[in-house]
Parts: C-alpha cells; structure tokens; sequence
C-alpha cells in the first residue's frame, strides 16, 4: 500500500505539520488495521471532558462555561481547532441563543490553552449536565440483509454523548431595563456604532457615541436603540453600540449590556447536543434535540433556526474533512467551499443550494491572508438550517413544540482524513460507510 506525505503550512507559524508521515506503521493504520479500540469518555480534576477513539479526539471545557477546545487526529498528531465557537445556535420564538460556547479567545489564529481565560458568554445556554449512551440503530439491519456483512455489527459499536443546556436567567434584551457588566469583554462595532444622540460627544472617536464613563449606562438606557456601551480602562469615556450584540474578549475592557428577563415560555426548554463516535473509525456523527417540559409554563415554543454545527479550523481543514449532512433541498453537496450560485431554470446550481465553509473576519484580522490560507479562506464551518439561495433566506426548521413534545433535527456527519491524497480518503469515505451504512 502507498503512503503519501504531504507537507502543509501550520496555520499563523512557519512550522510544518505533515499528514501521513512516511515510516508509519500499516498495522496501525486505521484502514487496514483489524484491530479497533474502544471509544471512551474521560474527566480531568478541572472540569475537561475527553471523546476519544485512539483515531480522533474531541475535549470540552466544562467550567466555567461550556465549549469544545480541542478537536485533533492522534496519528499523525494534528488539530482541525483554532477558536472558540458556541456548540450550536438556536433561535426560539425570535429569541436567539448561542448554545454553550466561552468568551476569552482574542487571536483566532490559533488556540493556545496557556493564554485564555476562558469566561461565559451572555447569549449562552447554560451547561446543565451530560450522560453517555451505546448508539442506537437508526434502522433495523439483519446480518446478510440488503447487502449487509454476515460479522455485522449493529448498530455500530462506539459511544453517545448527550449535553444538556438550559436558558440563562435573563438575556440580552432590546426592550430590557436593566445593564449587566462584563469584564474582559469589548462590544466592537460589529455591533453597530451609533452616532447622532443628543447627548453624544461625536467627536471624541469620529462615527462613534461618547459618554463620560461615570453617565455612560445612564445615558445609553435613555436611548432605545443603545444596547449597551463599551468602556476601555485607558479612556476616560465609554461608546455606544446597537443590535446585534456582539462581544468579544479584550484585556483591558469592561462592557454593559441591556438585559431582559428570559420569556417563561421559553426559561424551561431543554437543548441537547448530541455527539457520536465510533469505534475504529475518525468519524463524528452531530444533532441537536430540544425539548418542551410537561410542566412548561407558556404557550407553544418554534424553533425558528438552528445551526447544528460550528468550527473554526485551520487553513488546511476544508480539504481534510468530509461534511455529510442531508438537506431537503441540498441533495448534492459539490464543493464544500464554494458559494453556491443564483437558481436556475434547472435547479439551483445542480441541486446545491446551501454553503457550508464560509470567511471568518476574525481568522486573519491584518493584512497576510494570501500567507496563511493557502487552500482556501474559507475556514469556518457551519452546518444546520440555513440561508438557500433557492428559497432566498433560512430554510427553518419552523418546529412547534407544545408543552411535553421534543424534537430532533438532522444530523451531520464528518470524516476526518490524515491526508490530502483523494484516493487515500475515499477508501476511507467507503471504510466509514461500510460500518455507519453496511446495508
């Protein structure tokens, strides 16, 4: 069997990371090798939470907020991480939450543990707790049925994780009348900078509100379109910024938010996320649940829009991962990175419709993104309910929960490849779907 070495550009370094190194050992290769080890779930003294194969690797911080900080093959040993994201976002009833993630990342060129603090970010979900399970059979399989081998293992052997989050007591609110401080955190001018109140010096940073830090929150909650203010510990003034709320941590940086009490309608909804690893196999199955309580104080919850999946990867990443996901109006994924194109009268381009990589502004926040993407800049993945250029907006999902009713939304499935060598990953795109889909 041929071994192909590939060297990459390791992203924001002048080191080299090389996939599949040469001398690596065929009988621990997970394509050929019959032996498999077990997936297993491990905890730390602070807090850390390893799903691991021996193949792939995936850690959770736990405290004191939840989010993935780690997701890397063990041989050869290379992480498809670079930043923070939320582990999902689910909007209910128009209310947007971010489902776990951490605040405390300010170079997104690369994750460095020993540098961040990691602290809560106000729009998310707060972790609730976690519980392991054996696969369950998404269908019934017989041995030798439909194809299916006679040794067949069934469902496949492997581990599920189930995370529970619940609402924050209260949110970002337009409509809220009370400020919350965030230390360590500035809200940039994503969120929108305002300019033109009365009360605002304009000139003190040109297109931006100034107040005096000591009137700043006052002045801000005389405003209904002021969401907050951001207040540098170096400047004796703080500036106004609108909707959306965007925070972002910054050493030296207090911000206040306009919060809001959490609709009762929506304070007892359970979110679930769900993660799946198999045995043998560098594959990641993903979905997220939500559930209604019996006991659920207000009227029926919609899910608006989800997004199932986040990640901040390396350069080289949309070229070593292989997205499998199933939409009602994305048949056919092409090109993972290509943005898909205006309909037509055949149908929206082949039958894609839907992008799954897209540009993140805080990857490359300078000036040399033509040096560290040298594949793509596209490095952030975002799998779930999302814009289609066929029907021109989010396609849902628009789920009706009343009280006692849960739901599940589609999953994705992802591959991770140990090198570029499209031979090498579609044997083993057909080694994962001979385990996951034997029939």
């Amino acid at each position: 069997m041929l071994l192909f070495t590939f060297t990459l550009l390791q992203v924001a370094t002048v080191s080299s990371s090389t996939f599949l190194p040469r001398g690596i050992s065929q009988q621990n290769d997970w394509l050929i090798s019959s032996t498999q080890k077990s997936t297993t779930l491990s905890t730390d003294a602070h807090g850390s939470i390893t799903l691991s194969n021996g193949i792939i690797t995936r850690v959770f911080s736990t405290a004191p907020c939840f989010s993935t900080v780690d997701l890397r093959l063990e041989s050869p040993q290379q992480t498809f991480f670079r930043g923070l994201t939320p582990e999902a976002i689910i909007t209910l009833n128009g209310v947007r939450f971010n489902v776990g993630g951490c605040l405390g990342q300010n170079n997104f060129e690369w994750f460095d543990p020993s540098v961040i603090n990691l602290h809560v970010d106000p729009q998310a979900m707060v972790f609730s707790h976690y519980n392991t399970s054996f696969p369950e059979a998404p269908f019934e399989l017989s041995p030798g049925a439909w194809g299916a081998p006679l040794n067949l293992t069934w469902p496949p052997a492997g581990l599920h994780l189930e995370v529970a989050f619940s609402p924050p007591a209260s949110i970002p609110d337009a409509n809220g009348t009370t400020f919350s401080d965030f230390p360590a955190s500035e809200f940039p001018c994503t969120g929108p900078c305002l300019t033109g109140w009365h009360s605002c010096d304009n000139s003190s940073v040109p297109g931006q509100c100034s107040w005096p830090a000591a009137t700043a929150v006052a002045s801000c909650a005389a405003w209904n379109a002021c969401m907050g203010v951001t207040c540098n510990s170096g400047r004796s003034d703080c500036q106004a910024r609108g909707l959306p709320v965007v925070l972002q941590s910054q050493t030296g940086f207090t911000s206040w938010l306009r919060t809001g009490t959490t609709p009762n309608n929506i304070s007892d909804i359970i979110v679930k996320v769900h993660y799946e690893m198999y045995d043998g196999i560098p594959a990641l199955r993903k979905w997220v649940s939500v559930e209604q309580p019996p006991n659920a104080l207000g009227p029926v919850v919609t899910v608006d829009a989800l997004t199932t999946d986040l990640l901040r990867a390396p350069n080289f990443a949309p070229n070593a991962m292989t997205v499998q996901t199933v939409q009602p109006a994305n048949p056919t994924p092409f090109d993972q990175q290509t943005v898909p194109e205006s309909p037509t009268i055949a149908g929206a381009n082949g039958g894609r419709t839907q992008q799954l990589w897209f540009f993140d502004p805080l990857y490359d926040q300078c000036c040399d993104q033509e040096t560290h993407v040298q594949y793509t800049y596209y490095t952030f993945l975002q799998v779930g309910y999302d814009d289609d250029v066929w029907y021109g907006g989010p396609t849902g999902p628009g789920k009706i929960l009343n009280a006692g009713e849960s739901w599940s939304s589609q999953d994705v499935r992802t591959v991770y490849h140990d090198t570029l060598d499209m031979e090498r990953q579609g044997l083993g795109l057909r080694k994962v779907a001979s385990l996951l889909t034997p029939q």
